[in-house]
């Protein structure tokens, strides 16, 4: 099957088994405590159609499942990003599952008039505090993170920024109080191709780059360059 075939066919039966779920949860919250069959007379016999509903939250589970799964292994559409297609698959089976079950456990249990509304409620809200937050955590950080960091192109990006930044804290740190030098002649200005040797600490050679470049020594344009070497190196 193509990208788009499996794509379809798999949020088609993810959309099936996630709304036959949240239907049978809503109607089992509704319907309430209850019981039927067995050698016991119950107080309150449950609903006709009670099993049914209540079968409709394993089998939407089951359906929904093979809906990610089918849209998991649709692969990746061409020029896409390379873990793109990995992370929307994560977040189609997870966040309406749990962001579904919060806002419909709530409405099922606000709108309880029931002999057990005092619980039904309670369970509501429980379940909506509980539930929507751990679907709303995901998409939170595929809109925030997940961007942020390709947009600074990526780990190796990232990590020269936190490199030097560490730079620039070791640089303004207040060096120790040593014994007073007599003064001397001032020292040569570096050439404006001078760079850190290679070899050695990254963190130290990004701190001499960063010197050199607030000096007015390197360019943007060279400091950009040695940098991008030293963290080629890592």
């Amino acid at each position: 099957m193509s990208y788009w075939v499996k794509a379809v066919l798999g949020l088609a039966l993810v959309t099936a088994g996630l709304g036959g779920f949240l239907y049978g949860l809503y109607e089992l919250m509704n319907v309430g405590t209850c019981a039927s069959g067995g050698p016991y007379v119950s107080a309150r016999p449950c609903p006709e159609g009670t099993e049914a509903k209540a079968l409709l939250l394993p089998g939407g589970l089951i359906l929904g499942t093979i809906g990610v799964i089918v849209f998991a292994i649709r692969g990746r559409r061409p020029g896409a990003s390379e873990d793109s297609w990995r992370a929307s698959a994560w977040l189609v089976g997870w966040a309406p599952l749990f962001i579904g079950t919060g806002v419909v456990a709530l409405v099922a249990g606000l709108g309880s008039d029931g002999p057990d509304a005092g619980t039904t409620k309670f369970v509501g809200i429980f379940l909506a505090a509980m539930f929507i937050p751990m679907g709303l955590v995901p998409v939170l950080w595929a809109v925030t993170g997940g961007r942020s960091v390709r947009r600074r192109g990526g780990y190796a990006a990232l990590t020269g920024d936190v490199l030097e930044n560490a730079a620039k804290m070791a640089a303004t740190a207040p060096q120790p109080v040593g014994p007073s030098r007599p003064a001397g002649p001032s020292q040569p200005v570096p050439p404006s191709s001078a760079v850190p040797d290679p070899g050695g600490d990254p963190v130290e050679r990004l701190r001499k780059l960063a010197e050199l470049r607030d000096q007015g020594v390197l360019s943007p344009a060279e400091f950009a360059a040695a940098k991008s070497k030293i963290l080629a190196e890592l």
